[in-house]
């Protein structure tokens, strides 16, 4: 679901980064050329337990990079 919801905005950016070119009427086609997945920034949270002493947890995010091709049709 998240990668759908990737790629739907993806292309979205590129419509309009990319405005001269008719999507409809194009003589090439887009395609996923490389997808990388890095580790990103982690929060450090603190959950309290007893006899005042904390717990550390750590909120985890991801980056996601796509590499979008052109490529014409034959």
């Amino acid at each position: 679901m998240i990668f759908k919801k990737l790629l739907f905005s993806l292309l979205s950016n590129w419509k309009i980064k990319h405005n001269q070119y008719d999507i409809e009427h194009r003589d090439f086609f887009l395609y996923i050329k490389e997808i990388r997945v890095n580790q990103g920034k982690t929060l450090k949270r603190l959950r309290p337990i007893p006899q005042g002493r904390g717990h550390r947890i750590r909120k985890r995010s991801s980056n996601i990079i796509v590499f979008l091709e052109k490529k014409r049709k034959t």
